[in-house]
């Protein structure tokens, strides 16, 4: 559709529909999406893009979609106060069309991972990456990239991605994310040995304070506080691979250097990590997690790394794993 002409189009809708509340429209970039209903700016808006590949059908089930939001406020979403604003003005309930350079980028993307399957065949540990061959709850598909906290995974048989979240994926023939999680936890034990106070860090071995059921585990996963609620989610392994959760506040650390309780073995003996120390970046939501590296400088509170390819980080101590 003509941008000159869906403008005119957009004002129309929007002077028979909420001439009052104050809103006007105007294109944008967007690449993914169609449309927004900006209460901020007050605006409503679609991407250049979308509207110049959809026709005029497809431009005004957009607007009367954003339209149905303005009608409804911030607070009904997707919800039935919306939908029901939105029908009342027209709009049918149907997806009218698609972003072009949206589906161009994922088009791209799905060509990619499919072109490094034999690359990355193999892996067992890190950070996802295009091209592996991973399990999802339902099916067998290819990782093909990764958002916050999901994944979008091309389906080989349906012949289509899906979004699945990450926690839910493992390597065919790997160990699923969990499971690489408290071996990355367990690994970072050596790297943590020593820590007495502050918040506890993921490869620490903690115990239950009196009261509680007693048991002592490693720390593999920490989840920030939820809602009301001030106290960090601890996720812990037992030494039988059990795996347990509690809040932070129900708990302890062992004793460096004394036997952690039932395990009869003495606590991990600290690490010093000097100039040339060989490591290995332990944290899951970067995109270096499970590099390995060497240390080239150590500061105050910071330590320089030198990665095997050639590039150059800043992090915490907390961050490293002595390899």
């Amino acid at each position: 559709m003509d941008l000159n002409a869906a403008r005119i189009l957009a004002d129309s809708l929007i002077a028979a529909h909420i001439p009052t509340k104050g809103f006007h429209f105007d294109f944008d970039n967007a690449e993914n999406r169609l449309g927004l209903c900006n209460f901020k700016l007050k605006r409503i808006s679609m991407g250049r893009v979308y509207v110049l590949s959809e026709d005029e059908a497809g431009v005004t089930q957009t607007l009367l979609h954003e339209i149905g939001h303005a009608i409804a406020g911030p607070a009904a979403k997707h919800g039935p106060r919306w939908y029901a604003a939105a029908r009342s003005i027209g709009y049918t309930g149907k997806s009218h069309g698609s972003n072009p350079a949206a589906t161009a980028k994922r088009d791209a993307a799905i060509e990619y991972a499919l072109s490094q399957v034999e690359a990355v065949k193999g892996r067992t540990t890190g950070q996802f990456l295009p091209g592996e061959r991973v399990k999802a709850p339902t099916f067998t598909g290819i990782f093909v990239t990764a958002r916050v906290k999901n994944a979008s995974v091309w389906d080989e048989a349906r012949q289509k991605t899906w979004a699945v979240p990450l926690t839910a994926l493992s390597r065919v023939g790997g160990l699923s994310a969990r499971d690489e999680q408290v071996a990355v936890a367990r690994a970072a034990g050596m790297s943590v040995a020593g820590i007495t106070s502050g918040p506890l860090r993921i490869g620490e071995t903690v115990r239950t304070k009196p009261g509680f059921k007693q048991v002592t585990a490693v720390v593999f996963g920490i989840e920030k506080p939820a809602g009301r609620s001030r106290t960090r989610r601890i996720k812990m392994v037992l030494p039988d691979g059990v795996c347990y959760t509690t809040n932070e506040s129900n708990l302890v650390r062992v004793a460096t250097g004394t036997a952690a309780v039932g395990a009869g073995t003495p606590g991990p003996v600290p690490v010093v990590f000097t100039r040339g120390t060989p490591v290995t970046i332990n944290y899951p939501k970067s995109k270096w997690h499970g590099s390995s590296g060497v240390i080239e400088k150590v500061n105050a509170k910071t330590i320089k790394v030198t990665l095997a390819s050639g590039e150059t980080l800043v992090a915490t101590k907390s961050l490293l794993i002595a390899a």
